[in-house]
């Protein structure tokens, strides 16, 4: 489900794989593409696992897609 809050949008998906050492992994949103999303961008004190639900902020970079303040869904 996408929503905007405060003037942003917010998407859901799911972490399609993460590498905790290297501390980046992707998302698959609910729109069907795939975002980045590297450790920074995660808001609290949790570690992402394959298929856990989460909701972000998507932002469109020159180099693809990222995921911005990725919490749980």
């Amino acid at each position: 489900m996408t929503e905007a809050s405060e003037g942003e949008t917010w998407i859901c998906g799911y972490v399609s794989r993460y590498d905790m050492e290297r501390g980046f992994g992707v998302i698959r949103g609910e729109d069907g593409y795939d975002y980045y999303m590297h450790f920074r961008e995660i808001v609290g004190t949790w570690e992402p696992e394959s298929q856990m639900g989460v909701r972000f902020r998507a932002e469109r970079h020159r180099k693809g897609n990222l995921a911005k303040h990725v919490e749980p869904a």
